[in-house]
C-alpha cells in the first residue's frame, strides 16, 4: 500500500514538471507582432491583464508550482503583440 502511494506521489510530480517545462518552450515561440488570438492559442488565459493608459494592455503568464514560478510578459497594442519578456 505504501509503495502504491508512494508510486503515485512520484508519478504526479513529474508529470507536474513536464507540462511546466514545455509551456516555458511555448513562450519561445511568442514572437512581437502576433495577434492576441496567436497569443492566446499559444499560452492559453494569462494569470493577469493590465491595462495601461496609453491603451495597451500587459499579459502576465505564471508558470510551474510555487518557489520555482517562471513568469513570462507581453504587451499588446492595437491586438498586436509589441513587446516580449524573457521567461524569468
Amino acid at each position: 500500500m505504501k509503495r502504491t502511494l508512494l508510486a503515485l506521489i512520484v508519478t504526479l510530480a513529474v508529470a507536474g514538471c513536464t507540462g511546466t517545462f514545455s509551456y516555458v518552450d511555448h513562450t519561445r515561440s511568442v514572437q512581437v507582432g502576433m495577434t492576441e488570438q496567436q497569443l492566446a492559442e499559444i499560452l492559453g488565459k494569462p494569470e493577469v491583464i493590465t491595462k495601461r493608459t496609453d491603451g495597451s494592455q500587459v499579459w502576465v503568464y505564471a508558470f510551474g508550482p510555487w518557489s520555482y514560478a517562471k513568469t513570462a510578459s507581453y504587451v499588446l497594442k492595437d491586438g498586436k503583440v509589441v513587446s516580449v519578456s524573457p521567461s524569468s
